[in-house]
């Protein structure tokens, strides 16, 4: 399947990005990148990736200005096109055939040859002429689909936010990605993420007690997923420094075993539940995740440094977890986040 993919420069670099993260691991989906020259401004401004690390996710790429490019004819094959974000201006001039860069090129000759074109259009508030050039663009045969994130699904993160978006314009040329929780009726709820409650001992007892208070949970999730953190490390590291542990190697040594043994074990199991649908089986792998990140949290309490015998100043769980575990992402950010942790101690 050979889609092209249009990155235009409104606000939203990271939905065509990760159209881009999500479609390089599907083997059979070819795609075909181009950028505009605002996207180049919006991309480094909005997320942590250079150009050049957004287009190698490409399997071709196509300057903006290319317009004898293969996708600038209807005779080369593409299977579907996606615009994301689609500013304005390019949703204006795709519906009124204004193509003087290949986005609207591209864009162009997949509506007249009569296959999808998907434009998540990125502006708020509209007004009537943005409307009036939504449904132009509709009736040419575009289907219009802003990133509205539906919230059933209970989000914690920017990145599931995105990610539901993502996957639901992917549904619309019958990809899946994995990446939507499919709405199973107010009966059948999904289960609590990991941690959320279990029963537990010692430092798992007070690791479970502490995500479960007020905005915990998702500053620990925002952490992971937008800065590489492992969670379970976080918390045994929180508990370490609150309870007077050892610090400098002995503690660094504790902390890199658990984050091996999430990186081996947990994270397998995270990224099975969230590509498998709500069912029996999500259930099953979420009830695993939780096993092990608790076998952890127990065997972390078991095998924990001891007190030093001579305290030298405490380290703070933000410099700490700076140092230890913070992987990637705005480090100011992060260490806002962790920041907020802290002071909820």
């Amino acid at each position: 399947m050979r889609i092209v993919i249009g990155i235009s420069g409104a606000s939203g670099a990271i939905y065509g990005v990760r159209l881009l993260e999500v479609l390089a691991a599907h083997s059979d989906v070819e795609t075909h990148l181009v950028v505009s020259r605002s996207a180049r401004l919006t991309i480094p401004a909005e997320t942590d990736r250079s150009i050049a690390d957004v287009e190698s996710l490409a399997d071709h790429l196509h300057h903006y200005n290319d317009i004898g490019a293969p996708i600038a004819s209807g005779s080369f094959r593409a299977d579907a096109m996606i615009v994301a974000p689609c500013s304005m201006k390019t949703a204006s001039a795709i519906a009124h055939s204004y193509a003087d860069n290949l986005i609207v090129r591209a864009a162009d000759v997949m509506l007249k040859e009569r296959r999808p074109v998907v434009l998540m259009a990125r502006e708020t508030p509209l007004h009537a002429g943005h409307l009036r050039v939504l449904a132009e663009a509709a009736q040419l045969g575009a289907v219009i689909a802003p990133p509205m994130p539906a919230f059933y699904q209970r989000p914690a993160t920017i990145g599931e936010l995105v990610d539901h978006s993502v996957g639901r314009v992917l549904d619309l040329l019958g990809i899946e990605a994995g990446l939507v929780r499919r709405w199973a009726g107010l009966t059948s709820p999904e289960p609590e993420v990991p941690l959320a409650a279990a029963p537990a001992t010692g430092l798992a007892a007070w690791a479970v007690s502490r995500y479960g208070a007020d905005g915990v949970r998702a500053t620990c999730l925002a952490l992971q997923d937008e800065h590489g953190v492992d969670v379970v490390a976080l918390l045994a590291l929180w508990w370490a420094l609150s309870h007077g542990r050892a610090t400098g190697a002995a503690l660094d040594d504790w902390v890199a075993g658990a984050r091996q043994h999430g990186h081996d074990v947990v994270a397998p199991l995270r990224q099975a539940r969230r590509a498998i649908p709500a069912g029996p089986l999500h259930d099953q792998v979420a009830a695993a995740e939780l096993a092990a990140e608790l076998e952890q949290l127990e065997r972390l309490g078991a095998t924990a440094p001891p007190p030093p015998d001579h305290a030298g100043p405490p380290e703070t769980l933000v410099d700490a977890a700076m140092r230890l575990l913070v992987e990637h992402g705005d480090r100011d950010h992060a260490a806002t986040l962790l920041r907020t942790l802290a002071d909820d101690a």
